[in-house]
């Protein structure tokens, strides 16, 4: 490893001292060695370090060799291969800052049918680390080179991106995503232009395909800080076309009481079932200041006996690693709306909680009578689980004790 690096850095120095007529005859062996470093080298690092040689390289050079360069990876990117369709995703990201628009241009189609077919062909049997990879890579150079552009056709399958079985392809999928809804109006989606992507009849089936799909997202714990925070804004632009919804839909779609109730209840679960993580609950609360800052209060002031109710129990549980964020969204929505507003909504997220708590029990006490066979084992099923509960409580316990001795 730290001969590598120290060959790559020489390569640098002598790249920074060559001649641009003398480096001719020797770029494409150089050329091709970093190529094959940058897939088959063992450490990330120096595939890095072979990825910015090449730049250096690419810079360093004539113009007309980019050509010839450009020229080998398109033919990488056609090969049938996913090792040399990866490293031609790679180095078009590697060297997009010296590409023409044209030249950029002709690179995207290519990028979207790659994507499209990885996940078209994908079965379980497939997932692959060359695949994962190779989609990750393309999704990132898509977003590098269109800018802030839509690219047609790659979204066709972007609902099965964000439901995609590695982290970092959803996490790519939600930049995408993100970038797609930048361009769009939420106000006015439901009705858009033909030229858009939620152009009708589709529009709204779009909508709830994409809405499912990030909300599915949720379902891991172990989401990263920059996968959340696009959560977050993808998020609320998609609950916010709900808002602005006024004929009736199929009954298969999510409607907006839906939204909020299933976003709701992934705070809600992780808070009673999950403790020691935070990642879903900062998201919705982040998800919910976003959204009252966004949209006008007299959209939202109708649903906000809903919205609160997951930062209520946050904020009354001092123990709780998310009670600062919950009363600083709290106090934000006190500040945006009014104290009267908010506190009338904090009453009646009060009143339906306890109107459900009695509901659980009249359920309960009634399942005991007609169904006692039933009722009998969902509490042996209880008492197990607060026995198991009880062991692991004595061996923490027990472990401390030992470690003090």
């Amino acid at each position: 490893k730290d001969g590598r690096k120290s060959a790559l850095e020489l390569i640098n120095m002598i790249l920074l001292k060559l001649h641009k007529d003398t480096l001719k005859d020797y770029y494409l062996a150089l050329f091709l060695s970093l190529s094959t470093m940058v897939v088959s080298d063992d450490d990330a690092e120096c595939r890095k370090a072979a990825s910015l040689t090449i730049s250096n390289l690419m810079t360093q050079s004539p113009e007309d060799i980019h050509d010839k360069v450009f020229t080998l990876t398109e033919g990488w990117l056609g090969d049938k291969k996913l090792k040399h369709k990866y490293l031609a995703v790679q180095l078009i990201d590697t060297t997009a800052h010296l590409m023409s628009a044209k030249r950029s241009a002709s690179f995207l189609p290519h990028l979207s049918h790659l994507v499209n077919t990885c996940v078209c062909s994908l079965d379980d049997s497939q997932v692959t680390t060359t695949r994962d990879q190779l989609l990750y890579a393309a999704i990132l150079a898509i977003l590098k080179l269109s800018g802030s552009k839509v690219v047609p056709g790659v979204f066709d399958n972007i609902a099965e991106l964000l439901v995609y079985p590695h982290q970092w392809v959803r996490l790519a999928a939600a930049l995408l995503l993100g970038q797609l809804l930048s361009q769009e109006q939420a106000s006015s989606v439901l009705c858009a232009p033909q030229t858009s992507y939620f152009a009708a009849p589709h529009g709204r089936a779009r909508v709830d395909a994409l809405l499912k799909a990030t909300l599915s997202q949720l379902k891991s714990g172990n989401i990263l800080p920059d996968h959340s925070n696009q959560i977050v804004k993808n998020l609320v632009w998609l609950v916010s076309c709900l808002f602005f919804e006024t004929a009736e839909e199929e009954e298969n779609f999510l409607t907006l009481q839906d939204a909020l109730h299933k976003l709701v209840a992934v705070a809600s679960v992780e808070s009673s079932q999950d403790t020691k993580s935070t990642t879903r609950r900062i998201v919705v609360f982040k998800w919910i200041g976003a959204l009252v800052n966004t949209l006008q209060p007299e959209l939202v002031k109708p649903h906000l006996a809903t919205l609160v109710a997951p930062i209520q129990r946050e904020v009354k549980n001092t123990e709780s690693g998310v009670a600062e964020l919950a009363a600083e969204v709290l106090s934000y929505l006190r500040d945006k709306l009014g104290k009267e507003v908010v506190s009338a909504a904090l009453v009646a997220s009060d009143k339906l909680a306890g109107e459900k708590k009695r509901k659980r029990k009249r359920d309960a006490a009634l399942q005991a009578i007609s169904q006692p066979e039933k009722k009998a084992k969902a509490k042996v099923r209880v008492n197990l689980a607060k026995r198991e509960k009880r062991k692991e409580k004595y061996k923490l316990l027990k472990a401390k004790q030992f470690k003090s001795l």
